[in-house]
């Protein structure tokens, strides 16, 4: 959850020719034509690099079997359809500018997560890492494979004090997955599924269901210490590539 972020100046041509440049790489960004995408995704995968996916169009199928891959190499594929995530205060494809602070977050829409950070950013507080997922992860048909891969990854982080996850409904099956990773987590977590109302859920889990993003927010900064913010002030909209 550290990565050494470089430019060198030098224009590599391939997944093999990357690392060799910059050896300290540990993402491939990848944005090409969904048919392709799954090729290079598998083989930058191979090469031991997590996979920030911008692509869309990717088939289920394929998601699936990039996802199950790398979980079992302990990476995180970060989409298909990722637009947005912040990696050690770093953002990768569109993100706000934000503070660093204790809150990692995990998020199925860039959009939510992006509102979430400024959240977080005008309460005073910050962000650890902002991981995105891709919007169908928490489907039944994918099963959580990277959410749950970034609660690993955020649990095991010094950095990140508490955890929040956004995402739309979730499947069942899906959201009982997730549900006992958080439980089983060595850190607090809250969670915001939108349009989904937390009386519908178990109110045995010991981690907070929130039905708002303005919920969430405040729920995170009670489990890292903070008093939420009374004036959230004008909101950071400055944008990074």
């Amino acid at each position: 959850m550290r990565p050494k972020l470089e430019l060198t100046g030098e224009t590599a041509i391939s997944v093999d020719d990357a690392p060799a440049r910059q050896a300290n790489s540990n993402l491939a960004v990848i944005s090409v034509p969904g048919k392709y995408a799954a090729i290079e995704a598998s083989y930058a995968l191979d090469h031991g690099l997590s996979v920030f996916l911008l692509s869309d169009h990717v088939s289920i199928e394929d998601e699936i079997a990039l996802k199950q891959k790398a979980c079992d190499a302990g990476l995180i594929v970060m989409g298909p359809d990722c637009g947005t995530a912040l990696i050690a205060g770093t953002g990768v494809g569109f993100g706000n500018v934000v503070r660093s602070g204790p809150v990692g977050v995990v998020a199925s829409s860039g959009t939510e997560l992006q509102e979430f950070t400024c959240l977080m950013n005008h309460s005073g507080s910050g962000i650890s890492h902002g991981l995105g997922t891709g919007r169908r992860d928490l489907s039944d048909g994918v099963g959580g494979l990277s959410t749950l891969a970034a609660i690993d990854a955020l649990e095991a982080d010094s950095a990140t004090e508490a955890i929040a996850i956004i995402s739309k409904p979730p499947g069942e099956e899906a959201l009982k997955r997730v549900a006992r990773r958080l439980e089983e987590c060595g850190k607090p977590a809250a969670a915001c599924f939108l349009g989904l109302s937390p009386d519908s859920v178990s109110s045995a889990w010991r981690f907070k269901i929130c039905s708002t993003l303005d919920d969430l927010a405040n729920a995170a900064l009670g489990l890292v210490g903070s008093k939420p913010a009374t004036d959230p002030g004008e909101q950071n909209t400055e944008v990074q590539e």
